[in-house]
């Protein structure tokens, strides 16, 4: 979850996936969803939000860190 507790980078429980997908907590709706080719484990969104990780289950599990926005 962002700092301020607006972004939450949700389904992290249900990996892996092609897609993740960033809620806004106020109003329950999605702000962004990233696709990818193949199936990802969804990590962590860094406090201020300009960042998230997750991992390619065919990378041998090296995090990736991406820019949000």
């Amino acid at each position: 979850m962002t700092d301020d507790g607006a972004l939450v980078l949700a389904g992290r429980a249900a990996a892996p996936r092609r897609s993740l997908t960033f809620t806004d907590t106020v109003t329950g709706q999605a702000v962004t969803t990233y696709d990818f080719a193949g199936d990802v484990f969804a990590g962590d969104i860094s406090r201020d939000g300009t960042l998230f990780t997750y991992v390619l289950n065919t990378s041998g599990y090296a995090v990736q860190v991406a820019r949000l926005g």
